[in-house]
């Protein structure tokens, strides 16, 4: 059987929405996709390996994890109103009439480690209130891993942002947060 690179970032994705369905706060694809970005690079900045085991991409609106984009553009805008499912064509229309006729064995389970959840539970935490403009903003902010691809949109397109990238920016951001009058870190 062939390994999925996809499944991680939409197992992560499952677990999101399931805190946002307990919390009763509503996700549309540009947020989830954000979010889900921040697991990632949070989780590098921390713990020096990536989260998810396919590329982060430069895209005119931010970060982009293509799988996720693939699976949740049929809501356009709108709010998501279903986890992704392990045949997401087979259940296409159902999900665009939002019917929600599937089994839910079809459900991608979100089979996190304790540290990945505690990741991306503060990830929650800290962006579950802003909405998918917000973040695409923190996101374009000067010398992020965004920007630095990016580069006024000169990039190629779809291009890809290195790990390596999102891990020294995030480990910049952690080590100026536990010492903010460190000059080495800004």
């Amino acid at each position: 059987m062939k390994f999925d690179e996809t499944l991680k970032s939409k197992e992560v994705f499952n677990y999101l929405f399931e805190k946002a369905q307990q919390e009763g706060i509503p996700l549309t694809p540009m947020q989830a996709i954000k979010l889900v970005y921040f697991s990632h690079a949070w989780y590098l900045g921390f713990h020096s390996q990536p989260l998810l085991n396919e590329p982060i991409q430069a895209w005119r609106f931010g970060t982009v994890i293509p799988s996720l984009y693939h699976s949740l553009k049929v809501y356009g805008s709108g709010n998501i109103r279903f986890p992704i499912l392990k045949d997401q064509a087979k259940y296409a229309l159902s999900l665009a009439l939002g019917t929600g006729d599937f089994p839910k064995d079809e459900v991608i389970y979100p089979n996190l480690t304790k540290g990945e959840k505690a990741v991306v539970d503060a990830v929650w935490d800290s962006y579950k209130n802003f909405d998918g403009i917000t973040m695409s903003n923190i996101i374009h902010q000067a010398g992020t891993p965004w920007s630095t691809i990016w580069n006024g949109g000169h990039c190629g397109r779809c291009a890809v942002i290195p790990d390596s990238l999102i891990e020294a920016y995030y480990k910049r951001k952690i080590k100026k947060a536990d010492d903010p009058d460190d000059e080495e870190s800004k």
